[in-house]
């Protein structure tokens, strides 16, 4: 877009937490907060949002439905009238994060600088033996021609050029030294040195940059480090609480979005961070007078004492990040006996003490000693509550 737009409008998706897309967000969604990112700004203040009657409906805080889940908003011309670079929606509602997509402010438009009135519509031939504009082609008025004729008069009269010892220069040499221009410092040579300079400097600086940026959403997506977890928050001030640019939060909004719709398949179990965690599984064979079990481990040899996770029927939670912990914190409950139908708890407590990451799981059933894996491999995904985040 550009500066001088009267209309500007921005395009976003909207994402719920579990992965799926929102497809009927209106202006008065619980909890929505449209904000406006831009490189280097702090956030726009929240959108005063309204619904748009029609497609030509514009205004600041306008809000219409597009296609699924992406839909645009009208934002206000003083957001653009002095500013270029990136720009992009950011926010949330009760329920998902919106995705924003970024959209760059020009200063110059084309479209405000078209041909004057006076040569306007002409049309100009091309040779097609030479490739050349065929003069008798052009039509000018006259004070086009006077412009044209005023600016060969003055390239005629340039002044002839003196070398360093104030020896005037052949016209040849006159000639290339106006075509080359007056050096910007001290020679050309010394303006090529500056420039290859300068573009060592800006390789040295992008390349620090992006590794910075790359550990800055490192830091957001995992809560490691001084950065903050990948929550809305730290979506909305991304560039304040991470260090990270505009391009690099939206970037890692999509990555993490495309990562949890991927990631939905019926074999994984899902367990978000700080919510009471309920699990049914169905069909795992007759288990009449044989004790349940299951377990999350980091890897599938990991010895059960070192289990993420490990519950025992009747007993309860046994194991909680390899220790110890409280027995009434999880539980299975054998919802059919013959048909094998489990249903697997862990109540918040536990839930809140786990690390974001994908693990194995497997469900054990044991009968005389004998210790039969009934699910072999499954995979769980820990991920953080994004709305237990916000405030």
């Amino acid at each position: 877009m550009y500066q001088s737009e009267s209309a500007p409008w921005l395009w976003f998706r909207a994402w719920n937490t579990d992965g799926s897309a929102k497809t009927d967000l209106v202006f008065n969604t619980s909890g929505i907060d449209v904000k406006v990112a831009r490189d280097n700004l702090a956030n726009s203040s929240s959108l005063s949002l309204s619904a748009a009657s029609s497609p030509t409906d514009w205004a600041a805080g306008k809000l219409s439905p597009i296609v699924g889940n992406l839909y645009r908003v009208g934002i206000s011309t003083a957001l653009i009238s002095s500013y270029t670079g990136n720009i992009a929606v950011c926010g949330s509602y009760t329920g998902g994060v919106l995705e924003g997509i970024i959209d760059s402010v020009s200063a110059y438009d084309p479209t405000k600088n078209p041909l004057s009135p006076s040569v306007a519509g002409r049309q100009i031939a091309i040779s097609a033996t030479t490739g050349r504009v065929t003069a008798e082609a052009v039509e000018l008025d006259s004070s086009s021609v006077t412009a044209v004729q005023s600016g060969l008069a003055t390239a005629a009269a340039v002044q002839s050029v003196k070398d360093d010892t104030g020896t005037t220069l052949p016209a040849q040499s006159t000639a290339i030294y106006n075509r080359l221009g007056v050096p910007a410092g001290a020679s050309m040579s010394a303006d090529v040195a500056a420039v290859k300079a300068d573009t060592a400097s800006l390789l040295t600086r992008l390349t620090a940059n992006a590794a910075t940026a790359i550990q800055n959403l490192f830091h957001m997506i995992t809560g490691s480090g001084s950065g903050s977890k990948f929550t809305t928050a730290a979506l909305e001030n991304g560039s304040a609480a991470g260090g990270a640019s505009l391009e690099d939060i939206i970037a890692g909004v999509q990555s993490v979005s495309g990562g949890i719709i991927a990631a939905q398949d019926e074999s994984a179990l899902y367990i978000t961070i700080g919510d009471t965690w309920t699990q049914d599984i169905e069909s795992l064979g007759n288990l009449t007078n044989k004790t349940v079990s299951f377990a999350i481990k980091s890897k599938a040899k990991d010895a059960d004492a070192a289990a993420v996770v490990m519950i025992v029927e009747g007993t309860g939670l046994t194991r909680l990040n390899g220790a110890a912990t409280t027995a009434g914190w999880g539980s299975i409950e054998i919802l059919d006996e013959t048909a094998g139908d489990i249903r697997l708890r862990l109540e918040s407590d536990a839930t809140s003490l786990l690390t974001s990451g994908t693990y194995v799981d497997a469900v054990k059933a044991l009968e005389d000693g004998d210790d039969r894996t009934l699910r072999q491999k499954g995979r769980t995904v820990v991920s953080a509550g994004v709305i237990a985040d916000i405030t």
